[in-house]
């Protein structure tokens, strides 16, 4: 309306392209906010001098836009044109500068590029006042930049220097503190410290029962880290009520997340087999497998876990024939889409060579060096899953390494070389008929083309 009756450089129009331009970009409209922030940027590039301060916030706008929707680069163009123009500024507020070098910092950070948002976040801590809103959002980036290196002591400093600023500045914002408490907390998951986890996943909680409804999305992952954080302390059975109050969430919304559904039915079956309830464990896996099936697919590599999983309930029960067969159902599962020397398949390896050197221990779970030498029944597993999968060449090195493990040993079990020998010799007998079989076709196919093309 204000265009039909004002001139398109009118104060009015200007400032109603700067409101408009907001309101889309705070409700994440951001094609309709990059469009008015154009048409700004064109009216005060005409009315303004070239070092105005007002088209350096524009060109934020835009670059921030640009940001939100992955043209990082389009957004770093931007941002850098805005620090161009208030560089020339002889009178510029220290936070506009400050601003801008913390939009930089942020492209960078996504760019990987980390000495440069090092470099421009430093920039922001120069220029920025010491208590501001601003700062937050640096401290964040400085937290990132640090966890990306695995300096989790500097992560921390970063984050609680985030906090500090938070609760100064007089726009307290509740969701990114509770955001902050979460991060903050899964660092000290990280540093195996259970209990300094638990402290701030329970701020986070704390502060989502004061905004958020009950059955909200945000309390799954809350209650699935405190669950985490009680895993770690070793108090499995406060695991396990947590890990269904997460459970009770992720239900509500069953069809949208059911992969969240199955990874909390799996995380129940372990801790209820920790805390020594094994009919809810077996319970636990047993829907977790039956959901698989049903939602994603049989030969989907969450089912390699949960036959594991299962294999190492029956183990624990001392129901080894099961366990057996449970770790060659998920073997068999994982070869069809994995490299045979993938870590998802370690814990099988694991498993199935402290099933046969009839350790009755606790299973180990520990990734294995590459020089890890097997049981020779295990390297039988192995071959044997590949021979199912008529994948020759596989099963017959397995069986190999099966037979010349059974050699090193100080007293050879001679029934298990003959059985490898055995093997060895039916699977060479498939593989000339198989590859025989393969050149027949190759020919028949050649065949085919040549008599047609005659």
């Amino acid at each position: 309306m204000q265009t039909k009756y004002l001139a398109y450089n009118h104060p009015d129009v200007v400032q109603t392209y700067k409101q408009l331009g907001s309101i889309y970009r705070q409700f994440n409209q951001y094609d309709s906010a990059l469009n008015i922030f154009t048409k700004l940027l064109e009216i005060q590039t005409k009315i303004l001098p070239i070092n105005d301060i007002e088209c350096t916030r524009t060109l934020n706008n835009i670059g921030f836009i640009f940001c939100q929707q992955g043209q990082l680069q389009t957004a770093l163009n931007n941002y850098e044109k805005a620090l161009e123009i208030q560089l020339s500024c002889s009178c510029l507020p220290p936070i506009e500068l400050a601003t801008t070098y913390n939009n930089i910092a942020g492209v960078y950070l996504r760019q990987n590029s980390y000495e440069l948002a090092f470099e421009n976040a430093n920039k922001v801590l120069k220029h920025c006042p010491e208590v501001h809103q601003l700062l937050a959002a640096t401290y964040d980036i400085f937290a990132e930049l640090y966890s990306a290196q695995n300096k989790y002591d500097e992560v921390i400093d970063a984050y609680s220097k985030k906090i500090e600023i938070m609760k100064k500045s007089e726009s307290k914002n509740n969701q990114e503190l509770s955001k902050t408490y979460n991060n903050l907390g899964m660092i000290y998951i990280k540093l195996g410290n259970g209990d300094m986890a638990f402290a701030y996943f329970q701020k986070t909680l704390n502060i989502e029962q004061q905004f958020l409804p009950s059955n909200h999305a945000s309390f799954a992952i809350t209650y699935n880290n405190i669950a985490c954080a009680y895993s770690m302390k070793e108090d499995f059975c406060e695991a396990v009520k947590y890990y269904n109050k997460e459970l009770e969430i992720r239900l509500l919304s069953f069809e949208s997340n059911y992969l969240d559904v199955i990874m909390t039915y799996q995380n129940l079956t372990i801790m209820y087999c920790r805390a020594g309830k094994n009919t809810d464990a077996f319970k636990m896996n047993e829907i977790a497998r039956k959901l698989t099936l049903e939602y994603v697919s049989p030969n989907d590599i969450q089912l390699v876990s949960l036959y594991n999983d299962l294999g190492e309930l029956y183990f624990v029960n001392h129901d080894y024939d099961n366990a057996l067969n449970s770790f060659e159902k998920a073997l068999e599962i994982g070869l069809k889409t994995l490299p045979i020397d993938d870590n998802e398949l370690t814990p099988i390896y694991e498993n199935l060579d402290q099933l046969y050197s009839n350790d009755q221990s606790q299973i180990s779970t520990a990734h294995l060096s590459e020089k890890k030498s097997y049981t020779s029944l295990t390297y039988n597993t192995i071959g044997t899953a590949f021979n199912k999968m008529n994948n020759y060449e596989q099963a017959l090195l397995n069986y190999d390494n099966a037979y010349h493990t059974e050699l090193k040993m100080s007293s050879p079990n001679l029934e298990y070389i003959e059985m490898y020998k055995t093997n060895i010799s039916r699977t060479k007998n498939k593989l000339s008929y198989f590859t025989k079989e393969k050149f027949m076709q190759t020919i028949s196919t050649i065949y085919e083309y040549l008599f047609n093309q005659g």
